[in-house]
């Protein structure tokens, strides 16, 4: 079992950026569940999820998809 207790990404681009973060089935790679669709995070903003979750790391991974081309850091802790 995984823990997250919090999800930051950082824009670092001038223009805004695009996520979608989101529970995928390691068996299939079939999005499972979306915690978050086209986040749109404005240029050199950042995005904070403090809301802690837990999911089996043995069946599902957490995945982050940015839809845009910009320069983004994320930390999962």
């Amino acid at each position: 079992m995984t823990k997250v207790s919090k999800i930051i990404v950082a824009n670092k681009s001038a223009s805004t950026a695009q996520i979608d973060l989101y529970i995928e089935k390691a068996t299939d790679a079939s999005i499972d569940f979306y915690l978050i669709k086209d986040l749109d995070i404005p240029a050199e903003a950042t995005f904070v999820w403090d809301d802690e979750f837990s999911f089996d790391n043995s069946a599902y991974s957490l995945k982050v998809l940015q839809t845009t081309s910009t320069n983004i850091s994320i930390i999962v802790n």
